[in-house]
């Protein structure tokens, strides 16, 4: 056992511990603060009342939607990215940014259209509270104005990512987080002699943020002339047989992200069905969850980017040796994670005291069950972000995601809904245990070796 163990030990694995501390903990630290904000404008707007937490959290479940697409075509387009600067191609490697480029403002616009419009028709799927959805189409017709601007940082993000320059992305994050929570102290109270808007100040405040987050990285290209930001026309290569095959492998990861996401939402209304508290709780909950496993999804992510890049580089022994490390890393890190979630529950009442005692119970209980499945829920997303997508097996990836997502949650989560009196939290455990049954299903694959595609050479 002792034997076994040393052989994932730091000693004898110095140099992927060493890549792995170098993209892991920026991209966590970018992770952290973006977290942080979130934590930050819930709190705030929490001081407001069930009510507004409940219309904040059903109206970003439309921006949720778009994001998660947006990393499924990033996600995609980024296991081309980070092979491609394996191979040191940078022609086709920035054929594939401006590719994301086009496809996130394409896919941005439609859902800020969708938001503008249909506002009403979008909080409706979520609450009947005439309240909730009074205060949430304020908030979403304001916020929809950054969505496009997101879609660009998303964008730029990942391909720095992909080419191991994650600082730059933990530096914009960071600016971003200090700028929103400035502007929202400002906007949702009116201090300093602001107007108090409430939540459309956070809305406003957001979209502020996001506009100087951009500036930044346009001022970054712009002077530094980076060889894979900064754009070259004459570096955009138009081959057919380049755009099939992106396509063909990113279709399966876009379609994961889309399902998964709805299937996100349509479980979070089906938790609406129980009343604005429960939103309430599952929108507090989503915040503490993302605050407290930031590090942790940072080793999924560079999954994605230190094994596609061995597969570029052609060295496919390595890549499967790092699978091997990142499968152990994920359980333990997990397990970790989960202690770090239950020594947090006691403070619940303190993070929370505006809310009502059920609703800091049910955000304790969730927090239980969470840091039970954390092991299982790390284990996944590094299987399916880290390893098989980099691998560019994509479509067993969509096939894993959305077979028990929606064969087995999202029935479940209506069912237990709408037919048992079930508390909030003891539905969230039955339906999690779809964690299980789709690691099981990656381990599978794993095993049987098929999971590895050069998609470069």
């Amino acid at each position: 056992m002792l034997q076994t163990l040393n052989k994932y030990s730091y000693s004898n694995n110095k140099l992927f511990y060493q890549n792995l501390k170098k993209i892991a903990i920026p991209m966590g630290i970018a992770s952290f603060f973006g977290s942080l904000l979130n934590m930050i404008d819930t709190l705030m707007i929490s001081s407001l009342g069930d009510v507004s937490i409940a219309a904040v959290g059903s109206s970003n479940k439309l921006f949720f939607l778009m994001i998660v697409t947006l990393f499924g075509v990033y996600s995609g387009f980024g296991v081309f990215v980070s092979q491609y600067w394996g191979k040191k191609d940078i022609k086709r490697l920035q054929t594939i940014y401006m590719t994301a480029i086009i496809t996130g403002i394409f896919i941005s616009s439609i859902v800020s259209l969708i938001a503008i419009i249909l506002p009403k028709q979008v909080l409706n799927v979520f609450s009947d509270n005439h309240e909730v959805i009074k205060v949430g189409v304020s908030y979403l017709r304001i916020v929809s104005l950054s969505f496009i601007l997101s879609s660009l940082l998303f964008s730029v993000e990942m391909v720095s990512r992909s080419t191991e320059n994650v600082k730059l992305p933990m530096f914009v994050a960071t600016t971003g987080v200090v700028i929103n929570t400035v502007l929202n102290y400002l906007l949702i109270f009116g201090n300093f002699g602001f107007k108090e808007m409430g939540v459309e100040g956070a809305a406003i405040a957001t979209v502020i943020s996001r506009i100087i987050q951009l500036v930044i990285y346009i001022i970054y290209i712009l002077i530094t002339k980076n060889p894979v930001l900064f754009l070259k026309i004459s570096n955009i290569v138009f081959d057919k047989q380049l755009f099939k095959k992106i396509f063909m492998k990113s279709l399966p990861v876009v379609g994961n992200e889309f399902f998964w996401s709805l299937g996100i939402i349509t479980i979070f209304a089906a938790y609406g069905r129980k009343g604005t508290e429960a939103l309430a709780s599952m929108q507090l909950f989503d915040t503490m969850v993302g605050l407290l496993t930031v590090f942790t999804w940072g080793i999924a992510n560079s999954a994605a980017i230190m094994i596609g890049k061995k597969i570029g580089e052609k060295d496919i022994e390595e890549a499967k040796w790092y699978v091997k490390l990142f499968i152990f890393n994920s359980i333990f890190f997990g397990i970790i994670t989960g202690f770090i979630i239950l020594s947090t529950i006691p403070f619940i009442p303190v993070f929370f005291k505006s809310q009502s005692l059920l609703v800091i119970h049910n955000i304790q209980y969730l927090l239980l069950v969470f840091a039970l499945y954390m092991p299982f829920n790390l284990l996944a997303a590094t299987f399916i972000v880290g390893i098989l997508r980099s691998g560019g097996d994509t479509a067993y990836a969509f096939l894993f995601e959305v077979t028990t997502l929606w064969g087995y949650s999202v029935p479940a989560a209506w069912f237990l809904a709408l037919f048992t009196s079930f508390t909030i939290p003891l539905i969230y455990f039955i339906i999690t245990f779809e964690l299980v049954i789709k690691d099981l299903m990656c381990f599978m694959r794993y095993k049987s070796g098929k999971y590895i595609h050069n998609l470069v050479h």
